[in-house]
């Protein structure tokens, strides 16, 4: 099954992002294969996280449903290296490997 890639957000669309419920896909191999659900924090793109400023193409989430344990964080914090232990916690994420998550941005907008 084909799919076709996601598209790069624009910086405007991306500051508007925040608070939103997003899908995490896996940066290193199957591109399209999902590995967790979290929320967008707050961007600022001076912000130092383990000593990297986030910059234009990351952002910062809050990891709130594992998929895939395994998968490797492409910015890893101290020993966490894993989505596993990234649960509950917050990363950083790059913009054009997540989307936002469907389900809930359609039950969001419900009466």
């Amino acid at each position: 099954m084909a799919t076709s890639p996601r598209k790069e957000v624009p910086m405007t669309q991306k500051n508007h992002q925040q608070g939103r419920d997003v899908i995490l896909y896996n940066v290193y191999w199957d591109h399209n294969s999902p590995v967790a659900k979290a929320t967008i924090l707050p961007v600022d793109q001076r912000e130092e996280v383990s000593g990297q400023e986030l910059g234009s193409q990351y952002c910062k989430v809050v990891v709130n449903y594992v998929i895939k344990r395994d998968a490797i964080l492409p910015r890893g914090i101290g020993d966490m290296t894993t989505m596993g232990q990234a649960q509950g916690r917050c990363i950083t994420w790059p913009y054009k490997h997540l989307e936002v998550d469907k389900s809930t941005a359609n039950a969001a907008m419900r009466p």
